[in-house]
């Protein structure tokens, strides 16, 4: 199966894997000192959103997203989030000795926090895969030319290569991404502000100082290397 096809695909199952995903937070040990990469439980991937990579069309194969689709990460919010995540929560949740009350209260934040962010990078993934569909329309264009023998290969391999380039900067000025991450803004200053609600003084006091550590996102949304997240003070 092509790989574009495999992207359609996967948006449409997307759904019903953001749902298994919600019940993920819910264990017997929730907050575990023995944590390890492959963990997502009490992380979100907050505002990064990664930049998109296309496959350059030829005339054999179509155009494709060729970011990475982890089913993992991706049930817990991190599609289009890249490789880390912008919070480790478990770091800061471990050390608060929190109640078994509050306990579930924060697994039901980290619930709709993930329904939140997963409804938002979907409705990004759409747009995204939409435009690509439009461009994939356009090369099949091209390819008839090329089979009409009005242009050569070597021209249809030009064409194929400024699409790509159209098509990313159709992407990037779609107005899709700011919409994205002015969502996901509010999904993670949501949770945080519930998180924040259900803490001591003592216990708020540790969670603010944690989040003025926490390094901003860089440009566009992607993590920057040095600086701290002041939004939550």
């Amino acid at each position: 199966m092509k790989n574009f096809v495999k992207l359609k695909v996967f948006l449409a199952l997307f759904s019903v894997m953001a749902i298994a995903g919600l019940t993920s937070c819910q264990n017997s040990d929730p907050i575990s000192s023995e944590y390890d990469t492959t963990n997502f439980d009490y992380v979100s991937f907050g505002t990064l959103v990664e930049q998109i990579d296309l496959s350059t069309p030829s005339l054999d194969q179509p155009m494709y997203v060729e970011n990475s689709m982890d089913g993992e990460k991706i049930r817990h919010g991190g599609m289009f989030g890249g490789n880390t995540p912008m919070y480790r929560f478990h770091h800061i949740l471990d050390s608060m000795d929190l109640t078994e009350e509050q306990l579930a209260s924060i697994d039901a934040f980290f619930a709709l926090h993930i329904d939140c962010v997963t409804s938002a990078r979907q409705t990004f993934a759409n747009a995204v895969a939409s435009i690509v569909e439009a461009a994939n329309i356009q090369r099949q264009a091209i390819i008839d030319q090329y089979k009409a023998g009005e242009i050569d290969r070597e021209t249809a391999k030009i064409l194929l290569n400024q699409l790509k380039i159209d098509t990313k900067t159709q992407i990037e000025e779609s107005g899709a991404k700011d919409i994205l991450l002015a969502a996901l803004k509010l999904c993670t200053d949501s949770l945080i502000e519930n998180i924040k609600s259900v803490l001591t003084e003592e216990q708020l006091t540790l969670f603010e100082e944690w989040l003025a550590n926490q390094p901003e996102p860089g440009e566009g949304g992607n993590r920057g290397e040095h600086g701290h997240h002041g939004g939550h003070h």
